[in-house]
């Protein structure tokens, strides 16, 4: 009669079925979520090396949806954006006119950087922003374009109110401000575009930036789930 002593073999299957129900699902969950902190860092430095930001927002928009539970089939982590602009960043896009006139850009002068200056590198100071502008309107008739232009410049000199719409007729409109000048008199005063819209459609360049990140994320994944898996067998005493 022979006695066969099976502690060993329900061992091995106690361990098996704790690497199967614990070990795994914990190692394949880490490495999503790890994955997708590295993808997330990778992004916002794509970001500061591609894109010139005007604060701090654009950056701290790249958030990790975790992966959650223990179901390998339903695991699942996410990175990307909440800001809605950079799915045109990622894909390319079209910015359209939403009233009468075009796309408003904000312009350099509008920000404090003076004339010209490219790219903009601030945000546009608060009374130059789109949704504080009040516009002067002209209250008379004028005969032809420049007696136009004067009379806006005149009224807004005189109301205090400095920003004024005015379509320069070859191509160039938007809105402006009218600096220097004063009450009853217009010498010495010029116009200084702080939006303009002389473009009905804005194309706005594809420039991957998620895509190149997540690349390089997954091929990080082989060793971070070795490790990761490492670290789960040793936790659980599995296999000794």
């Amino acid at each position: 009669m022979f006695s066969i002593d099976d502690k060993e073999t329900k061992r091995l299957e106690k361990e098996l079925g704790v690497l199967r129900d614990r070990a795994f699902p914990f190692a394949t969950k880490e490495t999503l979520n790890r994955t997708a902190f590295v993808a997330q860092k990778m992004y916002r430095r794509n970001i500061q090396r591609k894109l010139t930001t005007r604060n701090k927002y654009t950056e701290q928009s790249i958030r990790v949806e975790m992966a959650k539970g223990l179901s390998i089939r339903n695991q699942m982590s996410v990175v990307g954006s909440i800001a809605d602009y950079m799915e045109d960043q990622e894909f390319s896009g079209i910015k359209s006119k939403t009233g009468k006139h075009g796309v408003a850009i904000t312009t350099s002068f509008a920000s404090g950087e003076g004339r010209g200056a490219q790219p903009r590198k601030r945000l546009a100071k608060k009374k130059n922003k789109m949704r504080n502008i009040r516009l002067t309107k002209t209250r008379s008739r004028a005969k032809n374009k420049k007696q136009a232009i004067v009379l806006k410049i005149k009224q807004a000199i005189n109301t205090g109110n400095r920003t004024i719409f005015h379509d320069f007729g070859n191509g160039s409109r938007g809105i402006l401000r009218v600096v220097g000048g004063r009450k009853g008199h217009t010498k010495g005063a010029r116009l200084e575009m702080i939006q303009d819209m002389s473009k009905r459609t804005v194309t706005i360049p594809k420039t991957p930036l998620l895509k190149p990140a997540y690349e390089k994320a997954t091929l990080m994944m082989p060793r971070i789930y070795r490790d990761s898996l490492r670290f789960q067998i040793k936790r659980y005493n599995i296999l000794k």
